[in-house]
């Protein structure tokens, strides 16, 4: 699974991202699991890190539970915003992907945490 990491250095407060594909299920616990070792594992003039946040991204090993499936043939533009409409071929909930952002997000309707990855 392709993610990426948000994390703070924790003495200078630098913040920055930092993408991973690993062979995981849960992104959230992996960036844990490589903050938590790399602060374990310091070099003399390394500064601890912080995770601040976790996000998914398309393409590499993805999540086995969404597949997902573009549904429009050229991408949409309502209010000012430019957006492709997808599918998961698996379970069927559908989001948009805003932008040039690889983020998914889903539909308003299947934000319950049953729907979630």
């Amino acid at each position: 699974m392709r993610f990426k990491m948000k994390v703070r250095s924790v003495v200078s407060g630098n913040t920055w991202w930092e993408e991973m594909n690993k062979g995981c299920l849960d992104s959230r616990k992996e960036a844990e699991e490589i903050v938590a070792y790399f602060n374990a594992t310091l070099k003399p003039k390394e500064s601890p890190r912080e995770l601040l946040a976790v996000r998914e991204l398309l393409g590499g090993d993805k999540h086995p539970s969404h597949q997902w499936e573009k549904q429009n043939a050229i991408t949409k533009i309502e209010k000012g915003r430019v957006f492709d409409v997808y599918k998961c071929n698996i379970c069927g909930v559908t989001g948009k992907r805003f932008g040039l952002s690889e983020e998914i997000k889903l539909d308003v309707k299947y934000k319950a945490k049953r729907y979630c990855k």
